[in-house]
Formats: structure tokens, sequence, C-alpha cells
């Protein structure tokens, strides 16, 4: 299910003003939020999706393309439990990662544990489909068990946004 109008709209506005430009996103479906995060920046945006082609016919890539930003998408055809490891080992940073892939709680904890090591200090970690289960859980984890993350209250009722604020401790 793609991202709500508001939902874009909220991450649109949230990336534009805070001025973020390094940004990854785990799940790319039919493009809806790529275009909401690439349409506030100027930047590349990583996108995440090893069911792109299969489930997808590629169609977020191409309405990507087709909206002009194709040239500004690092498009990985994988799951983010091999991209993201890798990224690390090649020493990315992002100021503004959004998780909405797998939406099982191990691929949540899996994403949210690799994004946290490629997140810059002061970055943006934000949930889509904060009415699962699973994404509550792995957001529960990270109030009560991560000091150096403050949750932001403002965000769309489908999502759940945590700030990075120094190293946990």
């Amino acid at each position: 299910v793609p991202i709500s109008t508001a939902d874009g709209v909220f991450i649109h506005d949230w990336v534009k003003d805070h001025r973020l430009c390094e940004t990854l996103e785990i799940g790319l479906a039919i493009g809806a939020s790529a275009a909401s995060i690439l349409s506030a920046h100027q930047g590349i945006h990583v996108c995440i999706d090893p069911y792109q082609e299969k489930h997808y016919l590629n169609i977020g890539v191409k309405n990507l393309d087709r909206l002009g930003y194709g040239d500004r998408v690092q498009f990985h055809q994988d799951l983010s439990c091999n991209v993201l490891p890798r990224l690390y080992s090649e020493k990315a940073k992002f100021d503004f990662i959004f998780i909405d892939g797998d939406h099982r709680f191990d691929s949540i904890f899996v994403d949210f544990y690799f994004s946290d090591l490629l997140l810059a200090d002061n970055g943006y970690i934000l949930f889509h489909d904060s009415w699962m289960r699973s994404t509550q859980l792995v957001a529960s984890f990270v109030r009560n068990n991560r000091n150096n993350y403050k949750q932001i209250h403002r965000a769309g009722l489908n999502l759940i946004l945590f700030q990075k604020v120094g190293e946990n401790k």
C-alpha cells in the first residue's frame, strides 16, 4: 500500500525544512515516498526493494524516471539485510532513512539496527505503517533501549519519527 497523500506531504516538508540531502529508503513499491523525498532535495536518493521487478513490474523505478528523478536514484534490487551492511562497509552516511520494507518484526528490527549504523548524528529515521504491531514493537524498543534517540511527535498518523541525538550510553 503506498503512502497516503498526507504522509507524502509530511515527508516532503520534513526533508525540505530540515535540509536533509543524504537519504535512503527501504521499500520502493510504486515510488510515491521516493518522489516525496526527491522533490524535497537535489541529492542522490538510495532505494532498496528486492521485489520491485517481481511484484511491482518496476513501476516505482519507471515512475521516478517519468518524474525526471531517475538520474538521482541509486536503486538496489536486493534484500535490505544484504544492502545495508554493504553500505555500512562503504562508510555511507545518511541524514534521513525511511523504513517501509518487509513489515515483519525481525526485518524491521534488522533494518533499524543497520540504519542506526548508517545514520549521521542528528539524522532522522522514519517508520511507516505505525498501526502494525511489528512497527510498534520496534518503536517501543527504540524508545526504551536507545537513549540516543528521541521521538518526534509531529509525524503523521501512519508514521513514527525518531532523531538520533548522539551515542547510545
